[in-house]
């Protein structure tokens, strides 16, 4: 499981087939086998992130019975928690302690922030267990997964739906219609959106001319580039070049 917590700034992220526009003070909650991915708009946002294994946390609970939703599907917390919704001070509370302890690092601070974390587990469980664990999304997450790799290693490079649909062992028919369920995106719209923010990342980092890195990121023509571009931050990447510069100025 990975818990975010928002601290400034403001990302987009698609959890388990919803998009949610991520602002300062929410809460994620992202569980084992859920798809998921983020970006980030404007400037890059500071939040904290704990990222654990249930089981692992879990082998020390004496009682099978008490620990079972711990280390099984029993536990759905909500994607998103945000501060005026039920059990948010006491969650948040918790994880700013265990970023304190880690942060300090005084003697003993890892047994600590393990006790933390076996009380925000029994807390999520409480709250949040359940017998459902959605089983469609989890029975296909590994396979898109796969994917998700590929599309970070390869984003560069021509991706065809006949050649994804391939490494997900699935039909394109198949594919297409799982792929949109889990993420809340065509695999298109998702492939684009990563090669977009790969791009301003590119834009802001680099003085590659434009032309340039719309090559390098896999578009292959500046007119589409620039059209998804305008489309996802709402500016030309030229003025977004202009606009970064002016801030750090």
């Amino acid at each position: 499981m990975e818990i975010i917590l928002m601290i400034e700034g403001q990302a987009e992220f698609h959890i388990g087939g919803q998009t949610y526009e991520a602002m300062s003070g929410d809460m994620y909650f992202i569980s084992e086998g859920k798809i998921h991915s983020g970006y980030w708009s404007g400037d890059t946002p500071n939040y904290y992130s704990i990222l654990f294994e249930r089981p692992a946390l879990s082998n020390n609970l004496s009682n099978h019975q008490s620990r079972a939703p711990l280390i099984g599907g029993g536990l759905a917390p909500p994607d998103r928690l945000l501060p005026d919704e039920l059990h948010y001070n006491e969650l948040s509370e918790m994880m700013l302690d265990m970023i304190d302890e880690f942060a300090q690092k005084k003697q003993g601070y890892e047994m600590v922030i393990q006790s933390l974390l076996h009380v925000l587990l029994i807390r999520l469980t409480r709250a949040y267990a359940t017998a459902s664990d959605e089983p469609f999304l989890s029975s296909h997450a590994e396979q898109l997964k796969h994917v998700m790799v590929y599309v970070s290693q390869h984003y560069s490079d021509k991706i065809s739906l006949e050649e994804v649909a391939k490494l997900a062992n699935m039909s394109i028919y198949h594919f297409c219609r799982t792929f949109k369920k889990a993420v809340g995106l065509t695999f298109m719209e998702f492939l684009n959106s990563y090669r977009i923010n790969r791009a301003a990342e590119l834009i802001i980092q680099t003085d590659l001319p434009i032309t340039r890195i719309a090559e390098q990121v896999g578009f292959g023509t500046i007119n589409y580039f620039d059209e998804m571009f305008k489309k996802c931050w709402g500016q030309s990447p030229t003025r977004f070049r202009k606009n970064n510069k002016k801030q750090k100025s």
